[in-house]
């Protein structure tokens, strides 16, 4: 007597489904493996222009006989304002898009975001005179002039103040008719 069970699946069915099941688990892996290496490849050139605030970037005061090239006096036009004028040099490889004055007196501080024109960039190699007109009032003996270069930083921001690469000084002559 034969018995034969309508239960079975032929082996030809069951090497077919065996082929579709692995070749979807595959895809499917696939998928969040190709996943995961797009994010980690985003990251990693996110991270690779944040690195250039640190090591890119840099800004020096410009040196004439051993003395920074900054003074403070009075507006050329306005009797009731003061200038603050400097020079700086682009000592890193990154363009440098603007610069950030922060001037700390004993009477208030005054900040500047954008002292340089629109349309000018400091390349790297340049140097720049920036004169910044400010209320002497509001300010009194200066304390401290700080610089800090902003630069592009695509994917993460347009517009990036690269606090660390700043350059910083305390004295700050009052005579403006010839750099000290």
């Amino acid at each position: 007597m034969l018995l034969r069970s309508k239960r079975a699946i032929s082996p030809i069915i069951a090497a077919v489904l065996l082929v579709v099941i692995v070749v979807s688990l595959g895809a499917a892996v696939m998928s969040l493996v190709r996943n995961y290496l797009t994010e980690g490849e985003k990251q990693v050139t996110i991270e690779k222009e944040a690195i250039k605030c640190g090591r890119d970037t840099s800004i020096e005061w410009v040196m004439v006989n051993d003395n920074y090239q900054i003074c403070n006096g009075t507006h050329e036009t306005e009797n009731d304002l003061a200038s603050l004028n400097f020079m700086v040099e682009n000592t890193g490889t990154t363009e440098v898009l603007n610069l950030q004055v922060r001037v700390v007196g004993d009477k208030g501080i005054i900040q500047n975001n954008s002292v340089l024109n629109d349309t000018f960039t400091l390349k790297p190699g340049g140097v720049v005179l920036v004169n910044m007109s400010y209320d002497p009032d509001g300010v009194g003996e200066f304390r401290q002039v700080k610089v800090v270069p902003r630069i592009n930083l695509p994917g993460i921001v347009e517009h990036a103040y690269c606090s660390d690469s700043g350059i910083t000084v305390s004295a700050v002559p009052n005579n403006c008719t010839t750099y000290q």
